[in-house]
């Protein structure tokens, strides 16, 4: 005679991280049959998340969840991580009497805009939009990679 526990079936996933980055839970998951694990996927410092190897096989990832679901076997997922921005690129355009200059401090961009002697900075336009006569302009990458803020040229 078959008993019910004897239909419920465990599978383990097994998540463990590339270099600079981690993931949440770390290391081995037991799953009822059906059943899913939400994972969190930190990347390190000026690195995003750039993929997950889920049995091997990449799969295009970028956000910083990851639901494995409907599991009904054994699985090992791998969080892969990269250098940059994602998918942005931020284009500057040189002014004709001056120079923009840029420094990257931890997770910001720090854009300085310096007129030659006799000229002052008449207006900035960051993605279309005025946003002054400033001499610094400052992008905050922790918000364009976790609110999906989108910088253009």
């Amino acid at each position: 005679m078959r008993s019910y526990t004897d239909a419920i079936r465990f599978y383990t996933v097994t998540a463990s991280a590339g270099e600079n980055g981690s993931i949440s839970p770390l290391g081995e998951s037991i799953v009822k049959r059906g059943g899913s694990v939400i994972y969190t996927l930190d990347p390190g410092t000026n690195y995003y998340v750039n993929g997950i190897l889920l049995d091997g096989v990449l799969v295009p990832w970028d956000e910083v969840e990851y639901t494995l679901s409907d599991i009904r076997s054994d699985h090992t997922l791998v969080a892969q991580f990269a250098y940059g921005i994602p998918g942005y690129t931020i284009t500057v355009t040189q002014p004709d009497n001056g120079a923009i200059n840029y420094s990257i401090d931890g997770d910001l961009i720090i854009f300085t805009i310096v007129p030659y002697e006799g000229y002052q900075v008449g207006d900035v336009i960051v993605n279309g939009v005025s946003v002054g006569a400033v001499e610094n302009y400052v992008i905050d990458t922790t918000k364009i990679l976790l609110g999906r803020m989108l910088y253009r040229p």
